[in-house]
């Protein structure tokens, strides 16, 4: 294969993850009715992990931040550079971590542990107390249970789906 067609497969596999990353989010996640805390459920997380892991670590992160500015704009809301900065982490750090290696259960679940607290834990609930005018640990302690959830769908998700015969075309 030319080097072309390989990065023409690159930046097509990173468009479309990106894609279902803006609808997994913006359309298909459970939020309570009065959202103070920016409390969600939702899948948006699979694609961008999926992205890093199998294109790249790089595809994964820019997948990420064009997920983060486009539904941003769909949603009416402008980007925030902080918030920005966790699809990145979302979408790169465990494709970094795993790179080539074995994709092993331990290895993903490390990957995804650590992907979580630096991206959803750290950054994301800090974004959120800066944008909000809210204290960190008020509002950490508010979405560790929805972070929790979304952890374990994450890693359910990404193993299950690492597992299948479609994830080894390439």
């Amino acid at each position: 294969m030319s080097k072309n067609k390989i990065r023409l497969q690159k930046l097509t596999a990173g468009a479309m993850m990106a894609a279902l990353s803006i609808i997994l989010e913006r359309v298909i996640s459970l939020m309570p009715a009065s959202n103070m805390m920016d409390i969600r459920i939702s899948l948006s997380n699979v694609p961008l992990i999926l992205a890093g892991i199998l294109v790249s670590p790089l595809v994964g992160g820019i997948a990420g931040v064009v997920s983060d500015i486009v539904g941003c704009f769909i949603s009416g809301y402008a980007p925030f550079p902080i918030l920005t900065l966790a699809p990145f982490v979302m979408g790169f750090l465990p494709g970094f971590i795993i790179k080539n290696n074995t994709k092993t259960f331990l290895r993903l679940f490390v990957a995804i542990i650590v992907t979580h607290i630096l991206s959803s834990v750290l950054i994301t609930t800090f974004g959120l107390s800066v944008m909000r005018g809210v204290a960190f640990i008020p509002m950490l302690l508010t979405r560790l249970p929805s972070m929790g959830i979304n952890l374990v769908i994450d890693l359910v998700l990404v193993y299950l789906l690492l597992k299948t015969p479609i994830s080894k075309i390439r």
